[in-house]
């Protein structure tokens, strides 16, 4: 990709540009001008890159390109691609249907397809005939109430992942365990400019949003000479009585069904096991859980939803709150006089005024609530859906704590996040929630470097990068949505 300042000049002697009149027109030191255009600087602001590509009268494809490069030349191209990869990951990862939060609605799938399977050790040839078998041995799997299946593959064969979602649907107990080898140093050739780590993960994703009990565990090592050098079958996928193993470019294989090969590549899926990490821990998320994770301490957020719990009344609050027999318990043993409902206050009050940097609404979030009276992000049975007659006095309420706190309207392609995905990370960890297909609230544990750091690289810059508000242009939104609900 051309920097900044070539493309500029190419620009400038495309279009027979006059520098000493386009400085003026600018109202830029024309000394000035000319280290940006020889790369010895960068525009002071992103208002001034837009107006020089304004003046170029720049294509929209043009100016998007200029733009970027811009983007790259302020930050660098490391830290440019690592925020690129952090947004790709939270707009893509959620967005497939076992996230999206539609209330009422269940999915009906038929029963697996079953078919005979032949005996001993078959040769495969071509991808066809490879996933041909591979779906076979797959749904032969499935017919077992407590099937498992053991992968050895990278995420990026889409006909497994797409077929596993499937599985996942007819039989809730299936249990998948896949290893996946993470790139460590040099990105992959050929992978584009997202980040490779963060697209495997894009494609694991949709499999936490299934009611399937799926692992994934990891080593690192350099992607292109793990897979790229010469080896026999570097894939492996492991059912209770079928292996199948391919190259991992998948045009050949073997299918075998054979007792003593079975054990023996089944005790090496075993040892190999032991050499990885896990990925992602998922826990679909109860009251009790809830009441565990609020207490951790966490510095930067995102959130579709607003906070709107931050402004509950005590009368409000005591009418939507519930209390749990499982969490009763718990509370009980406490030495404090207060009553359940104070306490089960308390523990929320610790989770919405943990001091991050910037909370974030949007749009489609505030209307969603204002909509429903439902905040994704809390057990529902925590709480009594907020009827209508109490939401707009929320909202004010909530008006009233946005001039006083740092808390910011989303744009950008940040708006755009799922209503049920919300993140909460530290330089140390992270916490992603999310419903999945069954509308359970889960969450999964995030440690890994790559992720970790990319998410907290955006999260920390989003008014840098342009992903939220200004505090007036917030409250000028919030009064606006004051006066259409009203």
């Amino acid at each position: 990709m051309k920097t900044f300042s070539d493309l500029l000049k190419n620009y400038i002697q495309q279009k027979k540009i006059v520098v000493s009149a386009m400085s003026q027109h600018l109202q830029i030191d024309r000394a000035n001008l000319y280290k940006i255009i020889n790369g010895k600087r960068t525009p002071s602001s992103h208002e001034t890159a837009v107006k020089i590509s304004e003046y170029l009268a720049l294509t929209p494809s043009e100016r998007a390109e200029f733009m970027e490069a811009y983007r790259i030349a302020l930050i660098g191209i490391d830290v440019y691609y690592q925020r690129k990869s952090a947004l790709h990951f939270l707009l893509n990862s959620f967005s497939a249907p076992p996230f999206d939060y539609i209330p009422e609605i269940s999915s009906h799938a038929s029963s697996p397809v079953t078919m005979d399977l032949p005996s001993g050790i078959i040769p495969l040839f071509g991808t066809s005939q490879i996933h041909q078998m591979l779906s076979l041995m797959c749904n032969q799997a499935i017919a077992k109430p407590s099937a498992s299946i053991k992968i050895l593959a990278q995420p990026d064969w889409n006909y497994l992942m797409s077929l596993l979602q499937s599985l996942s649907h007819l039989n809730s107990g299936l249990s998948i365990t896949q290893i996946i080898c993470l790139n460590t140093g040099e990105e992959p050739s050929g992978k584009g400019e997202i980040l490779y780590n963060i697209s495997m993960f894009e494609k694991i994703m949709p499999l936490f949003g299934c009611s399937c009990q799926y692992e994934p565990r990891f080593f690192y090592d350099n992607v292109d000479s793990h897979y790229k050098n010469i080896q026999l079958f570097s894939y492996m996928v492991i059912t209770d009585e079928y292996i199948l193993t391919c190259s991992s470019d998948i045009t050949q294989g073997i299918l075998c069904h054979q007792q003593d090969i079975h054990q023996l590549y089944s005790s090496f899926y075993e040892k190999q096991l032991l050499q990885t990490t896990l990925l992602f821990h998922k826990i679909r998320l109860d009251a009790v859980h809830y009441m565990q994770l609020v207490q951790q301490t966490l510095e930067l957020s995102l959130e579709s939803i607003p906070c709107l719990l931050l402004c509950i009344s005590p009368e409000l609050l005591d009418k939507v709150l519930l209390v749990p027999a499982e969490i009763s318990s718990i509370l009980s043993e406490s030495t404090d006089n207060d009553s359940l409902r104070t306490q089960i206050l308390k523990h929320i009050q610790m989770a919405d005024n943990i001091p991050v940097r910037i909370r974030t609404f949007s749009d489609s979030g505030l209307r969603f609530f204002m909509n429903t009276g439902r905040v994704l992000s809390y057990p529902d049975e925590l709480y009594q859906t907020i009827h209508p007659e109490d939401r707009l006095p929320l909202l004010k309420s909530f008006r009233n704590y946005c001039c006083q706190s740092n808390v910011r309207l989303l744009k950008g392609d940040l708006a755009q996040i799922p209503l049920s995905m919300f993140v909460y990370t530290t330089k140390q960890k992270g916490t992603v929630f999310f419903r999945d297909s069954d509308n359970q609230l889960v969450y999964l544990s995030l440690q890994e470097k790559t992720l970790l750091q990319s998410l907290n690289e955006l999260l920390f810059h989003l008014e840098d990068a342009n992903f939220v508000c200004t505090q007036e242009e917030t409250n000028s939104y919030l009064d606006t949505m004051i006066r259409k609900y009203s």
